[in-house]
Parts: structure tokens; sequence; C-alpha cells
């Protein structure tokens, strides 16, 4: 919500004025700029979005100066695409179009690509969307032929770029309690309801909905695009993806992942290392417990053991503050063992 003063209409009147609203004819779209240090009343600290206009006029160039709230700085750099600003210059009234992003989510949505599924018909579906941009695309299928990744270029294939990188797969629905179809996005209180939504099928419909402009635009950087399959099951895809584009004559020089994080820029994320341990035991009667070796049992110790481990790393680090958990931690999460209750169980795996 821009705040209103009378009389704005466009970057050369009204110099150091908040902007009233975009009524000026040749408002051809919004780009988000992101800046680290200013903040506006309504606002909290820290990263904001600010708004700025292109113009149609080839000769014109965006304003990026200190007469848009009290400066930029200079490092500011447009991130993303919003709907283009219908304006009227008589009623002096604005109606933001509905989102072409809104459109391709809820087209993206409506595939069920659930971990378990091939994701071919959505990797179709984008592939041919876009060709018909003039945007060359590589399929890099897995082992099956059943999914597959897909990577694309927008811009000069010359030099390196920034990859947009996401998943198309999304966490099962069984037994969970939706109110309305999870693979038919809803809209209530304008927020869009549908299994993918934030994770991550609206960073993808975001990407391929800016398509049409990134592919119009003559890029500095090029981008890239990268979507893979199954990482709610591991990362599965982007390790086949990577093993391919490693090799490629360019590669990215860098990469934003859209997962979700309330529109905040993560730097990183902690890793993980995951083991299953098989205790071997000695089988018998529970009557002649002692002539046998309890499987359960030793890996009760061995799991009270990993426990004090975490314990220690929660008391003594190392630390890294910039964490929501500032320390490493360790987890047992399932454990299985035993046949019957009167006999000793001679496995156990956690």
């Amino acid at each position: 919500q821009w705040p209103r003063r009378p009389g704005w209409s466009g970057p050369d009147q009204n110099a150091g004025q908040e902007p009233d609203l975009f009524r000026v004819s040749t408002c051809q779209e919004i780009l988000i700029v992101r800046t680290p240090s200013v903040v506006m009343p309504g606002f909290r600290p820290g990263i904001h979005e600010f708004a700025y206009q292109k113009l149609v006029d080839a000769k014109a160039k965006p304003w990026h100066d200190d007469r848009v709230w009290g400066g930029l700085p200079s490092d500011s750099q447009p991130l993303c695409l919003v709907p283009k600003v219908e304006t009227s210059t008589e009623s002096r009234h604005s109606v933001a179009a509905l989102p072409p992003s809104i459109e391709m989510i809820r087209k993206l949505i409506a595939f069920d690509t659930t971990s378990r599924n091939s994701n071919l018909a959505l990797i179709d579906f984008v592939r041919d969307y876009l060709d018909a941009h003039g945007v060359a695309t590589t399929l890099i299928p897995d082992e099956t032929g059943k999914k597959a990744n897909l990577y694309g270029t927008i811009g000069a294939d010359d030099r390196p770029g920034i990859a947009l990188s996401g998943h198309t797969d999304v966490v099962p629905v069984d037994g969970q309690d939706w109110s309305s179809d999870p693979w038919s996005v809803i809209e209530r209180e304008g927020r869009l309801y549908g299994r993918g939504a934030c994770d991550m099928k609206g960073f993808l419909g975001c990407v391929l909905a800016a398509v049409p402009q990134f592919s119009k635009t003559k890029l500095a950087t090029p981008l890239h695009l990268r979507f893979s399959f199954d990482e709610e099951v591991g990362c599965l895809g982007v390790r086949k993806a990577l093993s391919v584009i490693k090799d490629l004559p360019i590669k990215p020089k860098g990469c934003i992942i859209g997962e979700p994080t309330s529109m905040q820029v993560a730097i990183a994320h902690k890793g993980k290392k995951s083991m299953r341990a098989h205790v071997h035991g000695k089988e018998c009667h529970s009557s002649l417990a002692p002539k046998g070796v309890n499987a359960v049992e030793y890996a009760a110790e061995a799991i009270g053991y990993l426990r004090r481990m975490g314990r220690r790393f929660a008391a003594e680090g190392p630390f890294d503050p910039d964490y929501d958990v500032p320390h490493t931690t360790v987890h047992t999460g399932t454990i299985q063992g035993g046949t019957a209750l009167n006999i000793v169980p001679k496995d156990c795996t956690f």
C-alpha cells in the first residue's frame, strides 16, 4: 500500500515525494527491488520491497535514485516481476490485472506429482511452454524413464548465469483432512490453497509466468531454469541433474532456490547424515534370558549414547547463531526389533 500524495505522476515530477499511484500511460510494469537498509512506516526492519517504473520508451531509463522513499542503495537489484498495472489518467484509479503467475500455479498444481508418481506430464507441459517462447531445454531422466529433470537457458549461452531452481514433486495428501480439492487451487483471503502452492509450485509458477518478459529482454546475465524431481524423498533428481550440468562447457555461477522462506533470503541450511544400525543378538526363550543376547537392549544402550552426544553438542557446540537451532542435533527416528513377548530378540534396527 503506497501512501497517497496528490499530484504525483511520474519520476520526473514532485521529486522526493512518495508516489500517489501509477497513472502514467507509459508505465509498462513494476519490478520488485530488495534493499537491506531502508526502514519505512508500516514495514519491519530488514529486507523490504520497493517498486520502480520501467518505461516503455527505450530512451527513458528506469529511475533509481533518491526521489523514491528517500533513496535506494546503489546495490539494489530488480528481483522479480509483478503484474502490469492498468491505469487511467482521467479517473486516477489504478486496477491491477490478475497476475499471470496465479493461472500458471493453477496449471502446475493440477498435476499430481506426488513423489511416488511420474512427473513427466508436468515436465512435458513446461517444455512445450518454454519452447513456445523460444527457450531450448534438455531433459535429464532417471533410470526408469518415468521421471525427468528439466534444464534450459534464457539469454546468451556463452557465459555463466544464475540458475532458478525448484522441484516439481510434492508430498502426499493421504490421510489429511483437506477442506478443498488439493489438486485444484482455490483463493481465500488473499492466499492460494493447493498441494504445492508454497513448496514449491508457487515459485515455479512465478518463474514461468515471467518467461515471456525474460525472453524479450536482452539479459546481461543469462538465466538457467532447473526443475528437478524427487526432492521430497531425498533430493534424488537434482543429483542426477548436477552430474550432467557439471560437465557442460558453461555452468551456472550461482543459484536461487525458491523454497518457501517467507520472502527472507536464506543463504544456507543444515546438511544431514543418515545411518542405519543393525544389532545382532542371540535368540532364546525369555525364561532363559541370561543365555541369550537381547538385541533390543543393546540397541537401547547405543541410542542412549547418541542421546548423550546430542546433549553434549547442545551444551558445548560448536555454535552458529544464524540457524534457528544453533548447534548440531542427533536424532533417532525409528526402531524395530523382536518377534514376540516371550522371545529374547535376536535383531534390532534403528
